[in-house]
């Protein structure tokens, strides 16, 4: 995912993009978006989801707005903070 220009996808409520291919950086730069509450992950090719501007314990500043994560059919092993293993329970049910 390539960077994106400012003041662009500001509005964006929810967005998929299920069934792409996806690394960890794509998701963090998705996480900017200041209004995205719902975000499909699902088939990504995702293996981890890592916050490392927050410590352990702490929320991460990204996805503030986010209350819909769907991360189905990933291989996902890994979600954490910096170096503690945090689950997204604290910001998404």
């Amino acid at each position: 995912m390539c960077d994106r220009p400012d003041n662009v996808l500001q509005s964006l409520k929810k967005l998929s993009v299920s069934g792409n291919r996806l690394v960890q950086r794509s998701v963090l730069s998705l996480g900017a978006l200041p209004r995205l509450a719902n975000l499909n992950l699902s088939r990504t090719g995702l293996s981890d989801i890592r916050f490392d501007d927050a410590a352990p314990g702490a929320q991460t500043a990204l996805f503030p707005a986010l209350t819909k994560l769907n991360v189905d059919d990933n291989d996902i092993s890994e979600v954490g903070c910096r170096d503690d293993e945090e689950t997204l329970a604290r910001r998404v049910d």
